[in-house]
């Protein structure tokens, strides 16, 4: 998502909701990405497992394999849980 600095200045409380919701955020000035906010680690394991279900659910779209080179839910599970601490 891209907002603008004014717009971000108004509404960072919502803003900061989508981030810890696992939703990046862009802000640009006159139309020129400037900052980014992201999650951090701590801010929620709930996060970071949509982000990592939005990648695997992005790089499925862009990138369509065949049935046989896709990730099984167990191979999915192994990659989250090899990110835990």
């Amino acid at each position: 998502m891209h907002v603008g600095v004014l717009e971000a200045k108004n509404s960072l409380s919502q803003l900061l909701k989508r981030v810890v919701e696992g939703e990046d955020v862009v802000i640009t000035n006159r139309g020129q990405p400037v900052a980014r906010l992201v999650p951090t680690a701590e801010a929620s394991p709930v996060a970071s497992r949509r982000r990592l279900i939005a990648e695997l659910r992005a790089q499925d779209i862009a990138n369509p394999k065949p049935e046989s080179e896709r990730l099984s839910w167990e191979q999915i599970k192994a990659l989250r849980d090899k990110g835990r601490p």
